[in-house]
């Protein structure tokens, strides 16, 4: 069964991948749309949209760091909880009683 963690990177991939292609297709109506010179007709509104589809896509890889960032601190806190165990059951035997330093035989 997926963890949380999981399902929120399948998520995040799959927005990822819709985000780029919308970015993909609007690039391509603002450059058919220039001018002379070459110049991106800068107050039409497909560009406007451009800009909101990269930003989303801008915002959609801080998802991803985040998603990064859980998954390491899962891992890292199972490899704690294992070490942890291991480090209780070690320490199970009995200590040897202690000199004293004082005293001499």
């Amino acid at each position: 069964m997926p963890t949380l963690i999981e399902k929120h990177l399948a998520y995040v991939d799959n927005a990822t991948v819709t985000a780029e292609k919308r970015q993909q297709k609007l690039w391509k109506a603002v450059t058919a749309r220039r001018g002379k010179g070459g110049i991106l007709p800068l107050t039409d509104p497909v560009l406007d949209e451009y800009i909101q589809a990269a930003r989303m896509t801008a915002s959609l890889m801080i998802d991803i760091e985040m998603v990064r960032d859980e998954y390491l601190a899962e891992k890292a806190g199972q490899r704690r909880k294992a070490t942890r165990g291991k480090a209780r059951l070690a320490g199970k035997g009995k200590a040897a009683p202690r000199r004293k330093a004082g005293k001499k035989r």
